[in-house]
């Protein structure tokens, strides 16, 4: 479970912004506030993973609460996302504070969700994955990949496909039984022949039987016998 300050004078956009954490991560433990004093008095109660912060805030300036929270050691490399309607103050984010990202008001929901996607997959949630490795044994070689970087893997022509964030492994003479039995609880089978990493689940269509995936644009069969679970375990 991850911790997000969203930190935004608007309320309809922290609602926002809130709702589109809540997601891609129904653990993550979401805090909000307008104010930069609230904001800080959070930091100093909860060991935050990420931060959204608005530029222009009712009480101040939320690169200077940057500034602020990278004179604390254990903030030093948290990950920080602007949300500023002023492009140029983004730069002056990057500069000043080594910010992560930012967002230009108004944003574009799907960029958005993308980019926190990102955040929480590759941020903390992989955290808590980290010592998750597959072993794949290729002619002489052994690769250990990270579960996390796995986004499905597909059962074609006697080989499988192990499809990562950076490339496509393919591993003869194993089959997908024993493939899914390597594998840690973030994965489920969905169909005779494609294994998903539930993390990396964008949408699920249910009248059509097909996942979308983030950061591929693969769609992904939903098999009739493992609907059931699959909905019992997303949903």
């Amino acid at each position: 479970m991850g911790n997000i300050l969203i930190l935004e004078d608007e309320a309809i956009l922290r609602k926002n912004l809130k709702a589109i954490i809540m997601e891609l991560d129904r653990d993550a433990k979401v805090y909000e506030s307008g104010s930069v004093v609230k904001g800080l008095e959070l930091l100093n109660e909860v060991n935050m993973d990420i931060l959204l912060l608005d530029i222009q805030l009712e009480d101040g300036n939320g690169l200077d609460f940057a500034k602020e929270v990278r004179k604390i050691d254990r903030y030093k490399l948290t990950h920080i996302v602007f949300i500023t309607a002023v492009p140029t103050h983004a730069i002056m984010a990057f500069s000043e504070t080594h910010c992560y990202s930012y967002i230009v008001k108004p944003f574009d929901k799907e960029q958005l969700k993308e980019e926190l996607y990102t955040l929480i997959h590759y941020g903390y949630k992989a955290d808590a994955h980290k010592e998750d490795k597959l072993e794949l044994h290729l002619k002489n070689c052994i690769f250990k990949i990270d579960m996390a970087e796995i986004l499905y893997i597909e059962a074609s022509n006697q080989k499988l496909y192990v499809h990562t964030i950076q490339d496509t492994i393919t591993v003869p003479n194993v089959s997908l039984k024993k493939m899914k039995a390597s594998l840690n609880d973030t994965f489920i089978q969905v169909h005779k022949a494609f294994i998903v990493n539930k993390e990396a689940i964008k949408a699920i269509h249910k009248a059509d039987k097909y996942i979308e995936l983030h950061q591929t644009s693969t769609i992904i069969p939903i098999g009739r016998v493992y609907y059931k679970e699959l909905i019992g375990e997303t949903i």
